[in-house]
C-alpha cells in the first residue's frame, strides 16, 4: 500500500482539532435582473399610450351624430318660447303673453287688477264685521253684569266704567253714570220700608192745621202717639184708602203705579213719603236707563250677527 492510500492517523489524545479547509468565494447576486428592466419598459410604455390618448383620442375615435328620430322633438323645443327672464338674440327679456302661458298657471293668476282689489275689500268687510260682532257681544255681557250690580243697593261706578269701554256713548249711559255714583235701594227693601213710611205719612195726614181748634190738636196728638190705619180700605179719598191702594201696588212690584197712588196724599202726608217717594223714583230711573241700554246692546248684537 502507497503512503497517500494510508489512512489518516487518529489524533492524539488531548491535542487541539484541526481548522476546516477555507471555502471557496460565493457569487454576489444582481440587483439589476432582467425582470426589472422587462417591467420598467411595459410601465414607460402604458404612460405613453394614456397620453396620447389623452392629446389625440377627439380625432382618433369622432363623435356619432345623433339619429334622425330625435330630429322632431328638438324642432319642437326649439318652437317653444324661452323661460322668463332669459335673454334672446335681440338681447332683451322674453316676457310670455298671457295666451301662452299653462291653462294652471293662468288659472292661478288674476285676470287683473281689479279682482285683487275686490277680494281685499271683502277681506276688509269680514274683519270689521267680525269686531263689530266682538264688540256688540262684549256689550251685552257687560249690560248684563251692570245691570245685576244695579239691582243692587250699593253704588255700581265700575261696571258703568267697564261698559262705557266696550259700548258707544249715548245720553243713557251718561245718565246712568250719575245715577251708578248714588245707587238706589233694591225693590226688595223698598217693599220693606214701604209700611214704616205709610204709618209716618198716615199719621201726618191727620195732623190738625193751624185753624182747627184746640180739641183737633188733642185729637191729632194723640194719633201721633198711637198710629192705627186701615189697609182693607181701598176705595175712597183718604189717606187711609190712598196708602193702602199705594202699599198694593207695591206688593205687585208697580213702583210707578204705587207713585201714581201717593200723589193723591195731602201735602203733609206726601212730605212723609218724601224719602221713600224719593228712593223708589231713582230705583225706577235706574232700571229705565239699564232697559234702554240693554235693548240697543241687543239690537246691536242682533244686526252684528245678521251681517256677519
Amino acid at each position: 500500500m502507497s503512503p497517500a492510500s494510508e489512512p489518516p492517523a487518529p489524533p492524539l489524545p488531548g491535542a487541539p482539532d484541526a481548522p476546516d479547509p477555507p471555502r471557496p468565494p460565493e457569487r454576489a447576486k444582481s440587483l439589476l435582473s432582467p425582470t426589472f428592466w422587462v417591467g420598467l419598459v411595459f410601465g414607460l410604455v402604458c404612460i405613453l399610450l394614456g397620453v396620447a390618448i389623452a392629446v389625440y383620442g377627439a380625432r382618433l375615435f369622432p363623435v356619432k351624430p345623433a339619429p334622425a328620430a330625435t330630429a322632431p322633438a328638438a324642432t319642437k323645443a326649439a318652437a317653444l318660447p324661452p323661460p322668463p327672464g332669459t335673454r334672446t338674440a335681440g338681447s332683451t327679456l322674453f316676457e310670455p303673453a298671457p295666451a301662452a302661458l299653462p291653462e294652471a298657471a293662468a288659472v292661478s293668476q288674476p285676470e287683473g287688477g281689479g279682482d285683487v282689489s275686490a277680494f281685499n275689500s271683502r277681506l276688509d268687510r269680514i274683519e270689521a264685521q267680525h269686531r263689530a260682532t266682538v264688540n256688540a257681544a262684549a256689550a251685552a255681557l257687560a249690560v248684563s253684569a251692570l245691570a245685576d250690580a244695579a239691582e243692587t243697593s250699593r253704588p255700581f261706578v265700575r261696571e258703568v266704567d267697564a261698559l262705557i269701554r266696550v259700548a258707544p256713548a249715548s245720553p243713557d249711559l251718561q245718565a246712568l253714570r250719575d245715577l251708578a255714583a248714588v245707587g238706589a235701594p233694591a225693590r226688595s227693601l223698598l217693599v220693606a220700608e214701604f209700611d214704616t213710611a205709610a204709618a209716618r205719612a198716615a199719621t201726618a195726614s191727620r195732623a190738625p192745621g193751624e185753624v182747627n181748634g184746640p180739641l183737633a190738636r188733642i185729637t191729632g196728638a194723640f194719633a201721633a202717639l198711637v198710629t192705627i190705619r186701615r189697609t182693607s180700605r181701598l176705595t175712597g179719598t183718604s189717606p187711609d184708602a190712598v196708602l193702602a191702594r199705594a202699599e198694593r201696588r207695591v206688593n205687585e212690584g208697580d213702583l210707578q203705579a204705587a207713585l201714581t197712588e201717593l200723589a193723591a196724599l195731602p201735602p203733609s202726608g206726601r212730605e212723609a213719603m218724601a224719602t221713600w217717594s224719593a228712593s223708589a223714583e231713582r230705583r225706577l230711573a235706574i232700571e229705565r236707563r239699564i232697559g234702554a241700554i240693554r235693548s240697543r246692546a241687543l239690537a246691536d248684537l242682533a244686526k252684528a250677527q245678521g251681517a256677519g
